[in-house]
Formats: C-alpha cells, structure tokens, sequence
C-alpha cells in the first residue's frame, strides 16, 4: 500500500513541476514583450533604422522637410535649423539622439546647441541612417535681367530672388532693355554675355522688332529666356519669313495653334507630368497639382512645335479643360520647355520656358499656389545644370544621453 502511495505522490510531483515550469516561461516571455528596453534589445539596429527611416519620411508628408530645404536654398540657416530641431524632437523617441545635415555641411542640426554633440555623435556605439536626396543651388552672384511693368510683377521678382544673392536688373523701358539684352561681360576672358536669363513675367505690349531679334538671338545661342503667357500673346507675329524665327518659336511653340479662349474656359490648376526636369523635380512629381488663381485672366493655348530640330518637352498641363472651340483640343499645355533650338548644332545652347499662364498675377493675388509658382520660376530663371546639383539630406540617429 505505500508502495502505491508513494508512487502516485511522485508522478503528482512531476507534473507540478513541468505545470510550474510551463508558466514561469511564459511569465518570462510576457515580461520581454512588455519591456520597451528588452523590445529594443531583441530588434536593435533594425528599431533604429525605422526611427530614422520614419521620421524623415513623416517630414516629407508634413511638408516640413519641403520647407527647411527652401530655407537652406535661402540662406536662411536660422530658420532651418529651428524648424528641423523642432520636427525631429516631436518625432523621435526621448531616448534617441540625432544628427540631421543638407549637402555639404549647408546645414548640421542636434538635439540643442549646446557643445559636446560632435563627441556623443563619433562615440556613438550603433548609429542608423536615412537620405533623401534634393536640388539645392550653390550660392554665388547669378544675373538676371527683368522686364517688370507693374507693381505685381516687381513683387513676384522679389519673392522669386529673395534670398538667392542674385544680381536683378530691373526694367521697365524698353530701349534700355533692348540694349542690355545682349550686353557683354568684358570683365572676364574670354567675353561673356552679360546675363544668364531674361525673365518677362507678363508684358502686355508688343516689343519692338528690334527688341524681339534680340530675345530671339538670346534664346537660340546665350541663355535662357523665361515668360508668361501674357508675354507671348502680345507677340505672337505670324511667321513672315521661315528664315527669321520669331518669339514662339525660339519658346517652342507651333504659331499654327496659339489662341486665346473666352474666360469661361479658365481653369483652376495644372498638373505635372515630367518630373525629369529641374524645373519640376523633388519635391514634385508626376500628378503633382499646382492651384491657379487666374478665375479673371485669361488662359491661352500653346500647343508645342514638333518639327525636325526643335527639342521641346511639356512640363505640366492644364486639367479639366473644355474643348478650345477650334483652336485646338485638351490637353492645354502649361509649362512648355524648349532645350535647344537646332539639335546638335554647335553654338546654339540657349533654351526657352513658357509659363502658360498669367504668372506673376496668379501668383501674387491668391494664396493659393503661390509657393510652387515662386518655386517653378525660381528653379526656371536659375537654369545652368552646373549650378544647380542633387545633394543629401541625411539623418543619422543613436541611442544615448542628452548634452547638457
């Protein structure tokens, strides 16, 4: 009889003990899941990686990123800097430290200003990191000439130039105008033209044939010309002579197709559909809306010239547009990029961009779009690829104390 006592004692014994030992494991598993130091512990780097990851993607979507970088393109550094500290201390996690820079050390943001950062960063025993990459300018002096007639379109230059350190030449008067427009730099040897860009926002006038020969020769072998929509429509000439281009051409557009609807067929916004461009690139993209404020100026057709030699690429278009009772149908064109004018003829590197709008009134009027359009023009006057490049937006992030 205790014989089987005993043995009923020993297997009751064992089975505790494998009950016991079952419940102490998942009472030690439930504890690592609940740690937040042991859930790190289990995921390391990885946890890092998506810290960093996340938070300059959360940026991005915000908007925040998009606008510490236009403050860096500014020279603003302050700001920048002020902006950028701020979004990452509401993103990240107290514990995790950061390094968060543009380019070429166009801007290096920690946690705070106090010293001692660049040690904790060298130091750090595991770091992530994430890029981005954006179209930042070098600073140096760029020259612009400007045909500004009214108060709207000195306005919009100062905005599109604030900041930049740009030499603007602004006016009014077209013999001075003519003149400058093929103005040598006899500062430099070789000579050079003068100016970079022409810019003519909305000039409601019809320049002179000897002010329209010169715009023509600047955009066919010096630099860039950049217009509004308004500036081609009151210099439309037909072509008289196919020997002589005129101003639409040299702009990329077929004089066979250009009109003026009524302004019931004025639109609301245009979207992007090449962002190969440095005029349209990051942060924009293809489908990227941009608002028009133009409910009472007038829209315009321009359909882009085709032929054999003219190499022009549509940037953006206009959306939800009727048809243009005969003068052409949708879609209407409203960025219009025009690279070279003879393909591969040697001395002919100017180029051409036409805003199909009201542009300097559409963006000073209305809040709406008025940050893309100062961006677009800005991107467009400042064309030379050598001066615009892609640089980094890098964030480096680390476990550790905070600098006191």
């Amino acid at each position: 009889m205790s014989f089987r006592r005993d043995q009923r004692g020993f297997i009751f014994s064992l089975d505790a003990s494998l009950a016991l030992i079952i419940v102490l494991t998942i009472m030690i598993g439930i504890g690592r899941v609940g740690g937040n130091e042991a859930t790190y512990e289990q995921q390391g780097y990885l946890r890092l990686e998506r810290y960093a990851n996340d938070a300059l993607e959360t940026m991005q979507l915000t908007g925040a990123l998009d606008n510490i970088i236009n403050f860096v393109k500014q020279d603003n550094i302050d700001s920048a800097e002020n902006l950028a500290r701020a979004q990452l201390d509401k993103i990240l996690p107290p514990n995790i430290q950061f390094k968060f820079i543009i380019g070429d050390n166009r801007l290096t943001v920690y946690p705070s200003t106090a010293t001692g950062w660049n040690s904790k960063f060298e130091n750090a025993n595991e770091l992530a990191t994430a890029t981005r990459m954006s179209i930042l300018p070098p600073k140096e002096n760029f020259r612009v000439l400007a045909w500004l007639d009214d108060n709207t379109d000195r306005a919009f230059m100062d905005e599109i130039a604030r900041d930049t350190g740009w030499q603007v030449t602004r006016t009014s008067d077209e013999t001075f105008f003519r003149n400058e427009i093929l103005r040598w730099d006899t500062a430099v040897w070789p000579n050079q033209r003068y100016y970079k860009t022409i810019f003519i926002p909305d000039a409601q006038r019809n320049f002179d044939s000897t002010t329209e020969s010169n715009l023509v020769n600047f955009a066919r072998h010096i630099g860039r010309l950049v217009v509004g929509g308004d500036t081609l429509w009151y210099n439309r000439q037909s072509n008289g002579t196919l020997s002589t281009p005129l101003l639409y051409e040299v702009l990329g557009v077929d004089y066979r197709y250009i009109g003026r609807p009524p302004l019931d067929s004025r639109n609301t916004g245009l979207h992007v559909i090449n962002d190969n461009n440095s005029i349209t690139t990051s942060p924009y993209y293809i489908c990227y809306r941009a608002d028009y404020a133009g409910e009472n100026y007038y829209m315009y057709v321009y359909r882009p010239q085709l032929s054999v030699g003219s190499v022009t690429t549509v940037l953006a278009q206009w959306d939800n547009v009727p048809t243009a009772r005969g003068v052409d149908t949708p879609p209407w064109r409203g960025i219009i990029f025009r690279d070279q004018y003879v393909a591969g003829e040697l001395g002919r590197k100017g180029t051409g961009v036409l805003f199909n709008m009201r542009l300097a009134q559409s963006a000073i009027s209305s809040e709406e779009g008025t940050e893309d359009w100062i961006t677009f023009a800005r991107r467009a006057i400042y064309w030379d690829g050598n001066l615009w490049k892609f640089e980094p937006v890098t964030l480096y992030v680390w476990r550790g104390e905070s600098v006191s």
